[in-house]
């Protein structure tokens, strides 16, 4: 799991420059940490996106948010899950030879053959492969490439616009009081 910890030190300054109560600077901190966060991940679904062959709801379910609250302070946290991908997500197609997937989008397609796509017991649409040598129902699922592995790259670039969108959503914010 990538971790990204998004904070915000010195409200104690914003405070006396302010002239400002404690409760009002946090509550306008808080905010624009929970919204930088949210641009975040857009900012990582984006990256993954322009390199995974994924729709984009894909990847946002496994990029995950913990506000700011009063009760975590000013702190939260942008994170991606190391869960496997079910390879029907990558727009698996089959044909009389297996089954056609693309991971990357500057890559070709890729074939598996002897694959077929079947619904899952929870009625889903799943690509499966039979186990070799096996003579019934030996069958087993097949994943692609996990987000996380291609987030790891983006992340220094995550980071970096966290940290500048953090600073103007902060001037922005606090000019309003």
């Amino acid at each position: 799991m990538i971790v990204v910890k998004v904070s915000i030190s010195g409200a104690n300054q914003f405070q006396k420059t302010l002239n400002s109560t404690h409760a009002e600077v946090n509550k306008k901190c808080q905010q624009a940490l929970n919204r930088t966060l949210q641009r975040s991940r857009t900012q990582m679904t984006n990256a993954v996106g322009e390199k995974l062959n994924l729709r984009k709801k894909t990847i946002r379910d496994l990029v995950s948010i913990q506000r700011a609250t009063k009760a975590t302070g000013l702190i939260g946290k942008l994170s991606v899950r190391n869960k496997a991908v079910p390879l029907i997500e990558y727009r698996a197609k089959q044909n009389r030879k297996g089954v056609s997937f693309k991971v990357f989008h500057n890559r070709p397609r890729q074939l598996i053959k002897h694959a077929f796509i079947y619904s899952d017991r929870r009625a889903r649409l799943t690509v499966f492969k039979r186990e070799p040598g096996a003579r019934r129902l030996k069958i087993k699922p097949l994943y692609g490439t996990t987000v996380m592995h291609v987030a790891r790259d983006r992340l220094n670039a995550v980071k970096s616009f966290a940290a500048e969108f953090l600073v103007t959503e902060i001037k922005r914010l606090l000019a309003l009081t």
